[in-house]
């Protein structure tokens, strides 16, 4: 029964909507403020051009007029009305966008879905390109987690890329994708947060 609850708690901290993608309008004259908070009245901490994409919302403020983006390794505000939604390629038959970079702390490592059948790992030691081999999604789930098949001529890798809220440790962002990669023979396990790039 404990198990039960435990397992009732993970599945209940999966985000159930799929991460929203958006590009700057290409109507604006000049180009998007990022604000520090949601209001024209914020600080000014940056600009986006006309058709910069693809933007994240990683949340909407309560007036459902800002939402929330990364924003040079913190994270700051963009008005809704200036940007419009767009689909990004996917991985296979799944909800993982390509482009999608999963990143992790101590040891510092990056993996990054490239295209349909490439990625590359870096570590402290060496940035590996990686073919896609195989990619497949829960049995009992119906969009996540997402298993993605990695090999290498000296060693494979699974990354299992999960729809969630995520926390790197090292700041207050909270992601909306988590992934764990286990690296063989070893059976070295990194585990950290993803965003779209």
């Amino acid at each position: 029964m404990a198990l039960l609850v435990a397992l009732l708690a993970v599945f209940s901290s999966t985000v159930n909507s799929q991460p929203s993608y958006y590009k700057v309008t290409s109507s604006l004259e000049n180009y998007l403020n990022v604000r520090a908070e949601p209001s024209v009245d914020a600080a000014d901490v940056g600009n986006l051009d006309p058709g910069a994409q693809p933007l994240e919302i990683i949340e909407t403020d309560e007036s459902g007029n800002w939402g929330r983006i990364i924003w040079q390794e913190t994270t700051a505000w963009v008005a809704l009305r200036f940007l419009e939604p767009i689909e990004l390629p996917q991985l296979a038959d799944t909800i993982v966008p390509i482009g999608l970079l999963c990143a992790g702390t101590e040891p510092f490592w990056t993996i990054e879905i490239e295209s349909s059948q490439n990625a590359v790992l870096n570590t402290p030691e060496a940035a590996t390109p990686m073919s896609i081999t195989n990619v497949t999604v829960s049995k009992n789930r119906s969009e996540d987690p997402v298993a993605i098949e990695l090999f290498t001529k000296d060693y494979s890798a699974v990354t299992v890329v999960s729809r969630q809220a995520c926390s790197d440790g090292l700041t207050d962002i909270k992601y909306n994708w988590a992934a764990d990669v286990i690296l063989q023979p070893d059976l070295n396990l990194l585990s950290g947060c993803c965003v779209t790039r």
